[in-house]
């Protein structure tokens, strides 16, 4: 009759356990190695491939935009605004 009762000796259960634990070292070791070449290799072929996307050309109009507030009655004068580049887009009917 076993001294155990049938269970597992404490020698096995460390074999067993020494063996669980090298093969997930040994598991472990080779998944991060595969993530950092997965890693190295997304980046190097992110630097080869530069995008050589160009901004669209914005076509501008000259606006006159008031220097300070002009008072209703005031007669206006040159002096009284300034010439502003303002892309197009944003010009409406009503903006001189």
């Amino acid at each position: 009759m076993t001294r155990h009762f049938g269970g597992v000796s404490p020698v096995r259960h460390n074999q067993r356990m020494r063996i669980i634990g090298l093969l997930v070292v040994v598991f472990a070791v080779v998944f991060f190695i595969t993530l950092a070449f997965l890693f190295v290799r997304s980046n190097s072929s992110q630097a080869s491939v530069q995008p050589a996307a160009q901004a669209p050309e914005v076509q501008l109009v000259e606006v006159l935009v008031p220097i300070e507030s002009i008072n209703r009655d005031s007669a206006l004068t040159p002096e009284m605004f300034q010439r502003k580049a303002v892309p197009a887009d944003s010009v409406s009917d009503r903006i001189v």
